[in-house]
């Protein structure tokens, strides 16, 4: 196994987009818009959250659920955990009566039981007035005697504990009050004070609950009042619930705290019959308030949000945002594909491009300085072609007018002369005329045309002597062959003397055909002049096309083709130069190439296309070819780097560096178009890419 590939901190290697080497995305201005509004608003909730989470204003996640055990459930015993005490009428205590009259009508007495299986303890508890604020005016308990200082619940174990308040007459006695103060009011007036209209017993039972807002336990008090009745004996029942509280917080690391309290009370209420209890229990007063502990606790969890929580909410608005993103990851995919679509059109179709900045006024009408010398140069060797052509027809009328006024002796020789002259005219005239029928690439040059008629007189020179000794032999066969050499010598010495006057006849041939090629060569010249203003024509789209290809260009022209539209689409791309079947082709090969499969077949075609091309010897060393130690040395002036290219002291260096430099790959352009002009020998490489040339 690989340990890299546990390396969680990998990176996935990506192409760099445009002209920076940073970029691996295509940006487009529609997305920075997009990008800042979603920049800024994440940042704007960010802060916004920021300020929740230091002000604790974020809720926390609040967790609640009510369980019935069977376990030990206890809470902590406190003065303050209820206060009691006897109304008279609406909030009117009966201790300030009783402090005024300076009678007493009713005393409290207050008891701790513990419950042990079937044995019983019971603890008598002092009343005292309530130390808190929020009993004022109640009577509390002192739990100072209990050892035990919980009030607890087990129905597992059989324990339980619990706190009894007894409200009696100043005059009443049982088993529990077994006397009576000095200053008791009598039993009618007492009576009166009990069976008031809003007379009763008013209750404040301790509550305690974490505040998710302050982060702080907050103290309440829970209300309860209950209506007295003088022949009965209210017994009411509080059963404390308890609530344990579990509190995570922290910025990124939480601790957790736990609290626990009561926090409800269920209370249940009942009537009895005074005079009966008395009699048959013994048990008096008006009034008996048990408080114990319910088998339900309610547990509560509270975890407050982290940091990294609350980027998370931030991150979540930020996903939704990013359903905008979708528009601007459209944006950019067709900036993309608009971009490598001019790439195919600036590289493939350079006329088309042309017609298009044509034809929406892009292009810079002005020439190269080597384009204007250059025609200067071609009118030149015009007018000299013309001056040399004019030459030669004064040449060949002269010597036509002297020839004419010639006479020839030999009447046989002079007829086989003239045969033999009209056969060559008429030749040379077949020839003219043929070539007057070729292309400018068939033409024969004026030299080749001397070095034919040259030998077309030479041979028919030879031909002229061989004719006339088959026709001396055939007319003396029945001479000696003495008279017949003597003849022939005579006739042979003759014919050297008629080839004489001949011999101006031949290069009065000569320059006829010097003339008819001046005359074809006009037709050559002219197809040549076509040839030469093509390649002005070139060069001069060769500077446009540099000039097209800058940056500046690109972005107008790409604008325009590109320019967004919902109506009239195909209209305006018309317009533009660019028809909807043009722009689907282009389009439909850009698919193509941009195909995975596709581009890697293509990888394979060259690859065998090198195999095939190079011996084996060649194939292996392209693997060690390269550039040169100094091609590399920052510290030397770029105009150094120039001179090594041009002294070629590496051939591979220096066609790097072209493919390295638009200025001069211009410049080899310029350099091989011109080549085209000079009547230099081409290869079959560069006809193939003049003919292949589409500006």
């Amino acid at each position: 196994m690989d340990l890299q590939e546990i390396d969680l901190f990998s990176s996935q290697f990506s192409f760099t987009v445009g002209k920076s080497s940073n970029h691996t995305k295509k940006g487009t201005k529609q997305g920075v818009f997009l990008s800042l509004i979603v920049f800024f608003f994440a940042i704007g909730y960010f802060s916004y959250l920021l300020y929740q989470f230091v002000n604790n204003q974020i809720d926390p996640n609040y967790k609640s659920q009510n369980f019935i055990t069977e376990e030990e459930i206890d809470i902590n015993l406190s003065s303050d955990l209820i206060g009691f005490r006897f109304e008279y009428d609406t909030n009117q205590d009966i201790e300030n009566l009783q402090a005024q009259q300076n009678q007493t009508y009713l005393v409290f007495y207050a008891y701790f039981y513990n419950i042990n299986g079937t044995s019983l303890t019971q603890t008598q508890l002092n009343i005292i007035q309530c130390t808190n604020p929020q009993l004022a005016g109640f009577y509390c308990l002192d739990f100072s005697p209990v050892q035990n200082n919980t009030l607890t619940l087990s129905t597992k174990d059989n324990f339980q504990s619990q706190i009894f308040i007894y409200t009696y007459g100043c005059l009443d006695l049982d088993f529990n009050k077994n006397s009576t103060p000095s200053n008791c009011a009598n039993q009618t007036d007492i009576n009166n004070i009990v069976n008031g209209q809003n007379a009763g017993f008013r209750l404040k039972m301790f509550t305690s609950q974490f505040n998710t807002q302050t982060k702080q336990i907050q103290v309440n008090y829970r209300n309860y009042f209950t209506y007295a009745i003088g022949n009965s004996i209210s017994y009411t029942t509080l059963k404390a619930q308890k609530q344990v509280t579990s509190v995570k917080e922290g910025f990124f690391i939480q601790s957790s705290s736990n609290y626990s309290s009561p926090i409800a009370y269920e209370t249940s209420n009942q009537l009895w019959d005074r005079e009966y209890f008395i009699s048959q229990i013994n048990q008096s007063g008006y009034g008996m308030i048990e408080l114990i502990m319910d088998e339900i606790v309610q547990q509560v969890q509270i975890q407050y949000p982290t940091i990294p929580q609350m980027l998370a909410l931030v991150n979540s608005t930020l996903s939704l945002l990013m359903i905008l993103g979708f528009i601007g990851r459209r944006f950019s995919w067709s900036k993309i594909k608009n971009d490598l679509f001019l790439m195919l059109l600036q590289n493939f179709y350079q006329q088309k491009y042309m017609q298009i900045l044509e034809s929406n006024q892009l292009l810079e009408q002005k020439d190269d300085v080597f384009i204007q010398s250059n025609q200067y140069q071609q009118s030149d060797d015009i007018s000299n072609k013309s001056k040399f052509q004019n030459d030669q027809s004064d040449i060949f009328q002269n010597q036509l007018e002297e020839n004419q006024n010639r006479q020839i002796i030999f009447p046989n020789l002079e007829f086989k002369s003239k045969q033999v002259l009209d056969q060559i005219k008429s030749q040379n005239g077949h020839n003219y005329e043929n070539k007057e029928q070729l292309n400018t690439g068939q033409l024969l040059t004026n030299r080749q045309m001397e070095e034919q008629c040259q030998e077309q007189i030479t041979l028919q020179n030879t031909s002229l002597e061989k004719k006339i000794i088959k026709e001396l032999d055939q007319n003396n066969q029945n001479l000696s062959y003495k008279i017949k050499s003597s003849f022939i010598q005579e006739q042979f010495a003759q014919a050297q003397s008629n080839y004489k006057l001949i011999k101006p006849q031949t290069e009065e041939i000569q320059v006829k055909n010097q003339i008819y090629s001046s005359f074809s060569g006009k037709k050559a010249n002219g197809l040549k002049n076509i040839s030469l203003n093509q390649n002005d024509k070139q060069l001069k789209n060769l500077s446009q096309l540099k000039a097209s290809l800058s940056s500046k260009v690109s972005e107008k022209i790409s604008s325009i083709l590109f320019k967004l539209k919902f109506f009239n689409k195909k209209e305006y791309d018309s317009s533009k130069g660019l028809d909807k079947l043009q722009k689907r082709a282009i389009e439909k090969q850009l698919s193509k190439d941009l195909n995975i499969f596709e581009f890697y077949k293509d990888i394979i075609f060259l690859k065998k296309a090198v195999m095939i091309l190079f011996t084996s010897e060649q194939l292996a060393t392209l693997r060690i070819i390269g550039c040169s130690s100094n091609f590399l040395d920052e510290s030397k002036h770029q105009q150094t780097i120039m001179d090594t290219i041009k002294n070629k002291s590496n051939y591979f260096q220096e066609q790097y560096k072209i493919l390295q430099s638009e200025n001069l790959q211009f410049e080899k352009i310029a350099q091989f178009i011109q080549k085209s002009k000079k009547n230099e020998p081409l290869t079959e490489i560069d006809k193939r890419l003049l003919s292949s040339i589409c500006i």
